[in-house]
C-alpha cells in the first residue's frame, strides 16, 4: 500500500487537482489497481493555517478538494494537520479553539466522502530550536481527538516529530490508545526533521516503540513517512526501496 500525497497541491505535477480532478483521481486509480496498490491513507495539503487570513482560507480549500480526490480514489484515511501558526504555548488554549471549530467543519465532508480524518503530533522552531507545538503532548493530542467526539476523526501518531521533542514514544502510544488509527513511521536527527529510514537517524529504541504499538493492539498500518531522494539514481531507487520493505519487515 501506499500514502497518497497530496502536500503539495499547488505544486506542477499535482496541477490536475485544478483541473479535471475527478478524472485525474480515475487514471490514479486504474494505475495503482493495474500494479496490484492501494492506497492505505493520505496527506492533506500543509500548513493548515497561516496569520493572513487569505492564506489560511486558500489552504481550507485546498484541503477540502484533497478530501474529496482522495476518497475518489478510495482512501479511507486522510492526515491533516491541526492549525498551529500562533505562538504555542501561549496561545494553546486559543488554537484549541480554532481546532475545534476546524475539524468540526470538515466532518460533514467526511460522512459525504467516507474518509475519516487523521489528527498529527506537530512540532516548531523557536529561536532556532525545536519544541513543541500542538498535540506534541499525549494528554493534548488525546484531548482533541476526544473533544470531536466523532467516529471521523482519529489519530495519526509521527513518530519522527514525537522524537524531535523529546517524548516518550512508547508511553505516547500507550497514552493513544484505541485512538490511533495512522502511523508516520520515519526517523530523524536531534535537530532536523529529516524524515529518512528507521535506524538511519537519532531513534534508538524501535524495539520498545513497536512493543508499545502490540501493547495497545493496534491494528492500523506501519507506514513510511521517508523523503523521496529525488536526485537519487535510478539504479538505485529498486533497492532503496527494497531496503525500505526489509526495514518494515524488522519493525513488524
Amino acid at each position: 500500500a501506499l500514502d497518497l500525497s497530496l502536500c503539495n497541491i499547488t505544486d506542477s505535477d499535482l496541477q490536475k487537482l485544478y483541473g479535471d480532478y475527478k478524472a485525474f483521481a480515475k487514471e490514479i486509480k486504474n494505475v495503482a489497481n493495474g500494479a496490484g496498490v492501494t492506497f492505505n491513507q493520505s496527506h492533506a495539503p500543509f500548513h493548515s493555517s497561516y496569520i493572513e487570513d487569505e492564506l489560511t482560507q486558500k489552504a481550507y480549500t485546498e484541503i477540502c478538494r484533497a478530501m474529496e480526490f482522495a476518497a475518489l480514489v478510495d482512501v479511507k484515511n486522510i492526515v491533516v494537520h491541526p492549525k498551529q501558526h500562533l505562538e504555542y504555548p501561549e496561545e494553546a488554549k486559543v488554537l484549541k479553539e480554532m481546532n475545534l471549530e476546524f475539524y468540526n467543519s470538515l466532518i460533514p465532508l467526511c460522512k459525504a466522502y467516507n474518509i475519516n480524518i487523521l489528527v498529527e503530533n506537530m512540532w516548531h522552531y523557536r529561536e532556532g530550536h525545536i519544541i513543541g507545538s500542538v498535540c506534541a503532548d499525549p494528554h493534548e493530542f488525546c484531548e482533541y481527538v476526544d473533544m470531536l467526539n466523532s467516529p471521523y476523526i482519529k489519530a495519526c501518531f509521527d513518530i519522527g516529530h514525537a522524537e524531535l521533542v523529546k517524548a516518550d514514544i512508547p508511553n505516547f502510544i500507550n497514552s493513544l490508545g484505541d485512538r490511533l488509527h495512522g502511523l508516520h513511521v520515519h526517523d530523524v536527527s536531534v535537530d532536523n526533521d529529516l524524515h529518512t529510514v528507521p535506524y538511519f537517524g537519532a531513534i534508538k529504541n524501535w524495539d520498545n516503540i513497536m512493543k508499545a504499538l502490540a501493547d495497545i493492539s493496534y491494528k492500523g498500518d506501519l507506514t513510511f513517512e521517508v523523503k523521496s531522494l529525488k536526485n537519487l539514481p535510478y539504479d538505485l531507487v529498486k533497492p532503496r526501496l527494497q531496503l525500505l520493505h526489509l526495514v518494515g519487515e524488522e519493525l513488524v
